[in-house]
């Protein structure tokens, strides 16, 4: 039973192969990508405008307190009230109307509003 649980620990694999086109053309070996290969390209676009939003907020000194702990707890309650919203594209903002922009921004700055609310009434410090 406790050699399946290591096993299962392993990393998963997708069943995705470089194509022999790109192999022979950019000298890439053929092997099976593991989904650890492409974590580096999903991205949650609210985390990225919060993150931004935070460090605006910090630097106008909106922030209720900017210690290590009051950022993350900050960014994380603000991350938890807002829905996912994630991409794998490098023209992930292209579909975007400026009022969809706008809208986005004013649901992460009250989602900052909130968290900086929160930890403002309960610090970890």
């Amino acid at each position: 039973m406790r050699e399946e649980n290591e096993s299962s620990a392993e990393k998963p694999e997708i069943e995705l192969e470089i194509s022999s086109d790109i192999a022979e053309n950019e000298d890439i070996p053929l092997r099976k990508l593991s989904i650890y290969d492409l974590q580096d390209e999903i991205c949650n676009e609210n985390e990225v405008d919060l993150l931004n939003l935070v460090f605006e907020f910090q630097n106008e000194g909106k922030l209720p307190c900017d210690c290590r702990e009051c950022l993350l707890d900050i960014t994380a309650v603000a991350l938890n009230y807002l829905p996912p919203r994630y991409s794998v594209s490098i023209h992930k903002d292209l579909y975007l109307t400026p009022e969809l922009q706008a809208a986005r921004k004013v649901e992460v700055e009250a989602a900052l509003l909130h968290a900086c609310e929160k930890v403002k009434v309960r610090p970890h410090h």
